[in-house]
C-alpha cells in the first residue's frame, strides 16, 4: 500500500501478486472480483492459480465526515496478462461514523458487469 496525502486529498496505490506451486484444490485458488478487488465484478468471479492486481484510488474529503472516491482496478488471472486484462473503474462515497469506522458505498463498472458494493472500511 502507498498513500500520498495533501490536505483533504489522498492518492492511494496498491499492488498484489500471487502464485501457486503445483496443483491446488478449488477451495484454495486465488480469486478476483468483489468489494475489495476488481470492484464491478461479482465476488470471486475470476479464480485461478496465479494473479496480478493493481489498484488506484483518489479520495477527496469534501465535507466533514464525507469523502468521494474515484477508483480503477486492473489485473489478470492465470498468465493472461495481455490477452485478457481485467479492469474496472468506479465511484464511491465514504461516511466516517467515527475515527475508526467507515461506511463505504462503491459502484464499479466492468467490461460486461457492473456492481454496487456496501461495506465497512476502505478497500485497501
Amino acid at each position: 500500500f502507498k498513500y500520498i496525502y495533501n490536505g483533504n486529498h489522498v492518492l492511494s496505490l496498491r499492488a498484489a501478486v500471487g502464485t501457486t506451486l503445483g496443483k491446488s484444490n478449488y477451495l484454495f485458488k486465488y480469486n478476483l472480483g468483489g468489494a475489495n478487488q476488481l470492484r464491478g465484478y461479482y465476488t470471486n468471479r475470476f479464480r485461478g492459480d496465479e494473479f496480478l492486481l493493481g489498484q488506484l484510488e483518489y479520495r477527496w474529503q469534501f465535507i466533514n465526515r464525507f469523502s468521494a472516491v474515484l477508483f480503477t482496478d486492473a489485473g489478470y488471472m492465470n498468465k493472461k496478462l495481455f490477452n485478457n486484462l481485467l479492469s474496472t473503474w468506479g465511484l464511491g462515497i465514504r461516511f466516517f461514523i467515527n475515527s475508526n469506522t467507515i461506511l463505504r458505498f462503491d459502484y464499479g463498472f466492468g467490461k460486461d458487469q457492473n456492481g454496487l458494493f456496501f461495506t465497512f472500511g476502505e478497500a485497501f
